[in-house]
């Protein structure tokens, strides 16, 4: 996990014109953030309401079993 990945991804997104609400960036194992996402999302966003997506970098074939499944729960 590289947290200078997520400050270039924080000064993309705002290069971009992407609001600041409307996204929130982390760097931590998949299965913790999952477990926290409710606590991660920004700030008056519904978990129940959004379209929230994660992304896997690097993205891999080997990743656990129980990340796939929880995926599936969450989707």
């Amino acid at each position: 996990m590289v947290e200078a990945a997520i400050k270039d991804a924080e000064k993309n997104a705002a290069a971009n014109g992407v609001r600041e609400d409307n996204f929130r960036f982390i760097a931590c194992k998949a299965e913790d953030a999952f477990r926290d996402l409710q606590y991660l999302l920004p700030k008056g966003v519904d978990l129940k309401k959004a379209n929230v997506v994660g992304v896997l970098d690097p993205p891999r074939a080997g990743i656990h079993e129980r990340v796939v499944m929880t995926c599936r729960k969450v989707s």
